[in-house]
């Protein structure tokens, strides 16, 4: 099945429950005071592809598993198409432009973190240039502004 060290994190993606955290978020991000005027990205619903899809992600050292828990079929996405290099960490993104829908970045060893759509199971982005070693957390902040940031865990321990 799986080698001891090879399963590095396991996360659930549903997008019916994103579709209502985003709402609840930028609901409460417009009543805030310093909201007011700020509020520039349209509240979109999920893409048609995803909608009511459930999936467990275990991201792997060489790969990452999407198990469909609704049809339980599963997508093995390995290394090779995320530039061959070993998986750390994940982090679904909250949002997307340009249509590529559902994202999921993942951390790798080389300091690159890598954007794969959950639509084109593809990869749709690399950011580069930000870290010197290897990334072993990405997480999501959402601002009073409703604005979503997501920030990255390198070692030797510091974060951008």
């Amino acid at each position: 099945m799986f080698a001891p060290t090879s399963v590095k994190q396991v996360k659930f993606y549903d997008d019916d429950v994103r579709y209502w955290q985003l709402w609840r978020n930028r609901s409460a991000a417009a009543e805030s005071p310093s909201a007011v005027n700020h509020l520039t990205s349209a509240f979109t619903s999920p893409a048609p592809s995803t909608k009511g899809r459930h999936f467990l992600v275990i991201c792997c050292e060489n790969k990452a598993i999407f198990l469909d828990l609704v049809t339980m079929r599963g997508r093995d996405v390995p290394k090779q198409e995320l530039d061959n290099k070993s998986l750390l960490c994940m982090e679904f993104l909250s949002r997307s432009s340009g249509g590529d829908g559902p994202l999921v970045a993942f951390g790798s060893t080389d300091g690159v973190i890598r954007v794969l759509s959950m639509i084109t199971w593809k990869l749709a982005r690399r950011y580069t240039g930000g870290h010197k070693g290897s990334i072993y957390c990405l997480m999501n902040f959402m601002a009073s502004s409703g604005e979503v940031t997501t920030y990255s865990l390198y070692m030797p321990s510091l974060l951008l």
